[in-house]
C-alpha cells in the first residue's frame, strides 16, 4: 500500500479501506468483458454530526403573539353557509303544505336559492372577520413600534383603514 492509502486525512471516517482496482480485462474483474451493465451504487454519507440543542438559537423560534395574524378559512365559512341553507330548505320543504310540486322538487328549488344565499352570507362573515384581524394586527403593531405599518420588501401592505 502506498503512503496516500494509509494517510488518515484522505480516507473518510467510518468508510471501509479501499482495495486496489483490478485490471478491467481480467476475467476475475467485475469490470471485465462479461460484467453486468449496472454501475456500483453510490454511497451517501452525512456531512457532519447533527446539531445539538445547545447549538440551536432559541430566539429564532420565538413567536410574538401581537404579530401572529389569525385569518379565517374562507372555504369553511362558505361551506357552513351552504349547509345551513340546505338545512333551512329541508325544513321548509317538509313543513310547507302539499302543493303541485313534489317535496323533493321543492327542496331542490329552495336549496338552489338558499344554498347560494347561505354561501354568500358565509363569505361576508369571513370577510368581516378577516378585516377585523387586520385591524387588530395594525393596532397591536402601532402600540409596539410606529414602523410596523410600513411593509418590508416583498410583503403585501394591509388594506387601508376606513
Amino acid at each position: 500500500m502506498s503512503a496516500a492509502d494509509q494517510d488518515p486525512r484522505t480516507t473518510t471516517p467510518g468508510a471501509p479501506p479501499e482495495t486496489p482496482a483490478a485490471r478491467p480485462d481480467s476475467p476475475d474483474s467485475p469490470d471485465g468483458p462479461d460484467a453486468g451493465a449496472q454501475p456500483p451504487a453510490p454511497t451517501v454519507q452525512p456531512a457532519g454530526p447533527p446539531a445539538t440543542a445547545a447549538e440551536v438559537d432559541a430566539s429564532e423560534y420565538r413567536v410574538d403573539p401581537a404579530t401572529v395574524r389569525h385569518a379565517p378559512r374562507f372555504g369553511r365559512f362558505i361551506l357552513l353557509g351552504v349547509v345551513l341553507g340546505a338545512l333551512l330548505s329541508l325544513a321548509l320543504a317538509l313543513l310547507t303544505p302539499p302543493s303541485d310540486l313534489a317535496r323533493s322538487d321543492l327542496f331542490w328549488l329552495l336549496f338552489i336559492g338558499l344554498g347560494v344565499t347561505g354561501g354568500l352570507a358565509g363569505l361576508g362573515v369571513a370577510i368581516v372577520l378577516d378585516r377585523r384581524s387586520w385591524r387588530r394586527r395594525a393596532a397591536a403593531g402601532a402600540l409596539d413600534t410606529p414602523a410596523r405599518d410600513v411593509p418590508a420588501a416583498g410583503e403585501a401592505s394591509p388594506p387601508a383603514r376606513s
